[in-house]
């Protein structure tokens, strides 16, 4: 998480490398999740949906097309901003 917040790639990576052994043994949807966001984050589509195309392989009732990452700069921007009741 602090990784993709802080869009440094050397914090993200070695959760990547720990996600990848734990789901040999362990396969969950949440890991899967993110794993995209993690690749995602790094900026390596190819991977993202690589792993996007297993989970849904594996869990065929969990849709992982939602799952995108969002740089913090772009989420701020994409939510509404609120109004008070006086400018309505």
């Amino acid at each position: 998480n602090i990784g993709l917040y802080k869009q440094d790639p050397t914090l993200i990576q070695p959760y990547i490398d720990w996600s990848l052994e734990i789901i040999k043994d362990k396969p969950r949807p949440a890991f899967y999740n993110n794993l995209i966001l993690a690749y995602q984050g790094l900026d390596d589509t190819s991977k993202a949906e690589q792993i996007r195309a297993e989970a849904q392989f594996l869990f065929p009732k969990i849709d992982f097309s939602g799952v995108n990452y969002q740089p913090p700069s772009q989420a701020i921007s994409a939510s509404p901003t609120p109004t008070s009741s006086a400018e309505q």
